[in-house]
């Protein structure tokens, strides 16, 4: 019995459990993290604030490029999306802009810039009809250019890349026709852009295919919001502009940024 006793007594400490039931120890253990799902958390909060900061600094360049930069040959302006050139002698062309871009920034100074479709803001009507007077073995393709049509003249082409002329606006073509494009250029020619004879611009309006049919011998097309601004002006296709510290490089020439309000 006293054996016993201290047996007992060995295993309790001031009343306390030394060695305590295995279900108060599983109770007593702290469930263990999932390191994963922190690691996934954080790296989407890190994600977040490089995305905002190559953001901000973005924001903060192209703040930096937009302006109006000017010489002697014409002026440069930048703004949020858009890159015009004014020229300085507005005696020679029909619109001083010449050219008109977007622009998008693809190294720290350089920027990439190409023009607006040209094509765009054109359009024709085609309409067709039978005139009594005509022979029987062609079609007549009438053109009504606008306002400035007598400084222009059109070429016609067929499917098998025939051409066909007239000192008029009528061009006569086979009745066996069944497709037509036709070309539109200055009767005067283009103007160089620079005194080196260089010119940056298109050199004739070309049009999409036009079907024919045969069951009438005229067609009537009538081309909407062409001038002769379109051949003047410059058509850019991937330039790249540098500037820093307010010097804008481009073709050729150096472009200096205005002080004060632009």
């Amino acid at each position: 019995m006293n054996i016993s006793c201290r047996i007992a007594n060995a295993d309790t400490q001031c009343g306390r459990i030394t060695n305590p039931p295995e279900r108060v120890v599983r109770a007593n253990k702290k469930k263990p993290k999932d390191s994963s799902k922190q690691l996934i958390h954080m790296k989407k909060i890190y994600f977040l604030l490089l995305q905002s900061m190559l953001f901000s600094m973005s924001w903060a360049n192209d703040i930096n490029i937009k302006g109006t930069y000017v010489n002697d040959y014409g002026k440069v302006v930048i703004t949020d999306s858009m890159f015009y050139f004014v020229a300085s002698d507005v005696n020679v062309w029909e619109n001083d802009t010449l050219a008109t871009c977007t622009w998008k920034k693809v190294e720290e100074n350089l920027i990439l810039v190409e023009s607006v479709d040209p094509y765009k803001q054109i359009s024709f009507v085609v309409d067709n009809r039978n005139e009594e007077t005509l022979s029987s073995d062609s079609i007549k393709i009438s053109f009504n250019l606008g306002q400035e049509q007598k400084y222009m003249k059109v070429e016609v082409f067929n499917e098998f890349c025939n051409s066909f002329k007239s000192n008029t606006y009528d061009v006569q073509v086979p009745k066996s026709t069944k497709l037509i494009t036709f070309a539109i250029e200055p009767n005067r020619g283009t103007i160089d852009h620079t005194s080196l004879g260089e010119y940056y611009g298109l050199k004739y309006f070309l049009s999409p295919e036009i079907e024919i049919d045969n069951n009438f011998n005229t067609v009537s097309v009538s081309v909407l919001n062409l001038s002769l601004s379109f051949f003047e002006h410059y058509y850019i296709r991937g330039d790249y502009v540098y500037i820093k510290d307010g010097v804008l490089h481009w073709k050729g020439k150096e472009y200096h940024l205005k002080a004060g309000k632009q």
